[in-house]
């Protein structure tokens, strides 16, 4: 009886990983899905939240 297969950790697809070079990745993007559970997506979107959570934020809280 061997070890079943874990659909956790599967190879990236070219086109997911052109487009996470490019940096043209989006999160409704058919290759984030494709690339879902790939430790090169997640590493991406790690450096990306990095990036862009501490932008300067444009809304205007007292009209919220």
């Amino acid at each position: 009886m061997g070890v079943k297969r874990s659909a956790y950790r599967q190879p990236v697809t070219p086109e997911g990983l052109k487009a996470i070079e490019s940096g043209e990745l989006t999160w409704l993007d058919d290759n984030m899905y494709n690339n879902i559970n790939t430790g090169v997506l997640e590493q991406y979107l790690e450096e990306k939240n990095l990036q862009d959570s501490f932008e300067v934020s444009h809304w205007n809280t007292k009209r919220v």
